[in-house]
């Protein structure tokens, strides 16, 4: 016999939303369509599509998502020599600001493939710009990982794994750093545009501090549910978010299946009582996801 306590433990342990994966707007293998399809088949009701740099993708995507859709993004931004990423939410996807500034970093991410391409070249890895160009759409925020491909694909390497030991990772011969806005510049562009901003995957920064000095800006809240956060970690961000009173999110960052072939989208995220915690902070904070979903 189902009781509601049974029913109330069910609802807390279930993943009720996903809010962090990336699309073939940015560096995912999945076009939202296809992404949508599954987490409607896994009976998710909250999501955000947060590409990096890009929402081109979020009209597909809540035109095929059965739930609630959240306009989302992910920004690279530069803090004290570390790229950090900063999640924003629940913004104005039509915000001529950020529309702006997405389409000058998607230039600057194309200049950067021309300049990885010219170093392969150096190297004696013929890669043109143009091929890698063709393997994705004009609206693509372009980055390594397409290189990556055409690393692959070319039969210069067996794996993304490889190319980036090989080629295109840190301090390797073709590498580029990429074009980032600054940290507090990130999360005004998030606020400006109605939305929320929040620290994305703290347990992959190598320094301590950036968890320390995030409350030092205007941030909104901290990935707490993220596969690379281990227990230590997703500890300090617990006590972090009580003592400052930040919200909590979480999501699979899925880009694409794994070598066996799992499909873990919709696997890591929030439960309900998290989303009833994000949602009453949405609304708070008077964002357009509050003004024009939550109340339409």
């Amino acid at each position: 016999m189902i009781t509601v306590r049974n029913k109330i433990a069910q609802r807390q342990n279930r993943i009720y939303g996903d809010l962090h994966f990336h699309s073939t707007f940015s560096d995912g293998k999945y076009s939202p369509k296809k992404l949508a399809n599954h987490l409607n088949n896994n009976d998710i009701s909250i999501a955000s599509l947060t590409d990096h740099d890009s929402i081109c993708g979020y009209d597909e995507f809540q035109n095929h998502f059965n739930g609630i859709t959240i306009t989302g993004v992910e920004l690279s931004t530069y803090f004290r020599s570390e790229d950090v990423h900063i999640l924003g939410y629940g913004f104005d996807p039509k915000n001529e600001e950020m529309i702006y500034y997405l389409n000058r970093y998607k230039d600057f991410r194309k200049k950067r493939i021309y300049e990885i391409c010219e170093k392969l070249n150096f190297i004696n890895i013929n890669i043109l710009p143009e091929t890698i160009f063709s393997m994705v759409g004009d609206k693509t925020a372009l980055g390594r990982p397409h290189v990556a491909q055409a690393l692959i694909n070319g039969g210069f390497v067996k794996s993304m794994r490889e190319a980036f030991i090989e080629y295109i990772g840190y301090e390797c011969p073709a590498y580029v750093e990429k074009e980032k806005m600054e940290l507090n510049q990130a999360i005004e562009l998030i606020h400006n545009a109605g939305g929320i901003a929040i620290l994305a995957h703290p347990g992959s920064y190598k320094n301590n501090y950036i968890l320390e000095e995030i409350v030092t800006f205007p941030i909104d809240g901290i990935e707490l549910y993220h596969q690379s956060n281990k227990a230590n970690i997703m500890s300090e961000i617990i006590n972090i978010t009580n003592k400052f009173n930040l919200i909590i999110t979480g999501g699979s960052d899925f880009h694409q299946a794994s070598w066996n072939g799992d499909i873990f989208l919709g696997e890591y995220g929030i439960n309900h009582d998290r989303w009833l915690e994000i949602k009453k902070y949405l609304i708070k904070k008077e964002t357009y996801f509050a003004k024009n979903i939550i109340n339409k």
